[in-house]
């Protein structure tokens, strides 16, 4: 997956928890309290560090995500750049 700026890197995340032993707060106030929502739920399911997708994997995530939608059924779509099929629910 090429990175958007030339010599960049994903940067590894680790859950905010007092156990984590690193406190890795967003900046912009609107989004705090999803990152602190995330932390627990990380936690809850024993995710120790998740990794940041870059903004075309993510689109391809939401067209997926809008495709299962739109249908309201479980299907699989095939990427049209031949990679395997994905679930989506």
């Amino acid at each position: 997956m090429p990175s958007p700026r030339r010599g960049t890197r994903p940067r590894r995340q680790q859950a905010d928890s007092p156990s984590s032993g690193l406190s890795v707060r967003p900046k912009a106030a609107r989004v705090r309290g999803l990152n602190e929502e995330v932390c627990a739920l990380a936690t809850d399911v024993g995710t120790k560090t998740w990794q940041h997708h870059f903004c075309a994997v993510n689109r391809t995530a939401n067209a997926a995500a809008n495709i299962a939608m739109d249908l309201r059924a479980n299907t699989q779509v095939e990427a049209s750049d031949g990679r395997p099929e994905h679930n989506l629910i």
